[in-house]
Parts: structure tokens; C-alpha cells; sequence
């Protein structure tokens, strides 16, 4: 199972960062394929304190009452997938399903599968602003080494946890020319896990912009020896479709 998710996330990342540079421009209609590719200097902290360059991609294909996305990131000691459908019920309510696969060399952890099932409400759905909230069930695979340790056996082990699942998604329009968005995840079991990523949009053109992200990653359940917090500061250029 863990394997199975994890090859399933990886060539999610691949198709998100590959297919992207072919998808049909589809501007200014909610259906067919929209996305973006990126690249930025990344500034880390907390277990990591390099500088490096990376590169995102998202893909994503809206249909009458559904919605698919394929997401990935790389940069030098750090890469993850992510693919997540939406199902409407109403103009209002959805049914999410998703799973992600993150590698982190000197991070909170070496690696995690998180596979996660919601219900959502959007509270806002307007031409400008949309923000969406979500609640279910998670269940997380942590391993905290890729070595055998004999003083941490354990550790180069998938660890299961089943968690319960919160997420916020935020979108607004500050101007023309400027957009914010905010998306915020938690996972709360026997241990908590939460995700915070902020990013600031300038458009440069119909589809070039400049971007800065910010990403605050909590890990209560961090690798012995490692912080449970960690910080990424992003700033480059991105290319909307």
C-alpha cells in the first residue's frame, strides 16, 4: 500500500511538471485545463539552513461537477507529489479525496504518504475570493531514517497514524495586477502535523508573474535530534495557463 501511493504521487509530480508546458491554454472558462509551472530561489530554516533552487509545477482539469489536480515539487534535498479530486454536491459543498508523498533529507522526517478523505464547504465562492474549508479522516506512513540505527531501530520503518483531518484554502484578488493566497492543513492524532503556506502573486503579463511564498511546516512527531519546525521562503518566477 505504501509503495503503491508512493509511485502513484511521483507520477502525479511527473505529469504536473511534464504535461504542463502542452496543456491548452483555457483562460477565462472553468472548464478544461488551467495550471502553472515555477521556479524560485528557496531560502530554508529550522532543520536546514541552505539556500537552493526550486521548481513547482500544478496541473489541474475542472469538469462539469468535478475537479482533478496533480501538483509536484524539487528542490536540492527536498521533493514531493500530491494529487487530489474534487466531487460537487452543491454550488456550496464537496467531496475531496487526496494523497501526497513528501521526501525531506534533512527535515522533521525522511519521508511521508499522507491519504486523506473530506468533506468541504466553500464559505466564499465569488469572481474574486474563494475560500473553502474541509474536515475528514487521514491516515499518515512517516519514516524518520533511510539508515538502520541500533539505538533507534524503528526509525527507517513506516510508521501508521490515523489522524483526523482539517484544511483551509484561501484565494483572493487584492487588485488586477495582485493576488494572495493562503492554505492551511492539519493533522491531529496521536501526534499533530500542520502545514502553513502563504504565497503573494504580482502579475508581469496575461501569464507571467513574479511570486513569494512563505511555508511554515510544524512536526510534533520530529526524527530524534531534529527540529519540529521548519520555514521556506520562496521567491521567483511563475508562468500561468
Amino acid at each position: 500500500m505504501v509503495n503503491f501511493l508512493k509511485t502513484a504521487a511521483l507520477v502525479a509530480a511527473f505529469t504536473s511538471m511534464t504535461t504542463a508546458a502542452y496543456a491548452e491554454d483555457s483562460h477565462g472558462s472553468n472548464m478544461g485545463w488551467t495550471g502553472e509551472i515555477e521556479a524560485s530561489a528557496v531560502f530554508k530554516s529550522g532543520n536546514s539552513s541552505d539556500t537552493a533552487l526550486g521548481f513547482a509545477g500544478i496541473l489541474t482539469y475542472s469538469a462539469e461537477g468535478s475537479k482533478y489536480s496533480a501538483s509536484g515539487f524539487y528542490d536540492t534535498d527536498r521533493y514531493g507529489a500530491a494529487y487530489k479530486m474534487d466531487f460537487n454536491l452543491s454550488h456550496h459543498s464537496f467531496i475531496t479525496v487526496g494523497a501526497m508523498y513528501e521526501n525531506n533529507e534533512y527535515g522533521a522526517f525522511y519521508e511521508r504518504i499522507i491519504a486523506n478523505a473530506a468533506f468541504g464547504y466553500a464559505l466564499i465562492s465569488g469572481e474574486d475570493t474563494h475560500w473553502a474549508l474541509e474536515a475528514g479522516p487521514a491516515v499518515l506512513w512517516v519514516k524518520h531514517s533511510n539508515h538502520y540505527d541500533s539505538h533507534y531501530p524503528h526509525a527507517s520503518e513506516y510508521a501508521r497514524q490515523f489522524t483526523g483531518f482539517f484544511g483551509s484554502h484561501f484565494e483572493t484578488n487584492v487588485s488586477d495586477e495582485v493576488s494572495l493566497s493562503n492554505k492551511t492543513e492539519f493533522f491531529w492524532g496521536k501526534y499533530l502535523t500542520i502545514e502553513n503556506k502563504t504565497a503573494l502573486k504580482f502579475k508581469l503579463s496575461s501569464h507571467a508573474n513574479v511570486k513569494i511564498g512563505f511555508d511554515v511546516m510544524y512536526d510534533e512527531d520530529a526524527a530524534h535530534g531534529r527540529k519540529n519546525t521548519d520555514t521556506v521562503l520562496r521567491a521567483g518566477f511563475s508562468y500561468s495557463f
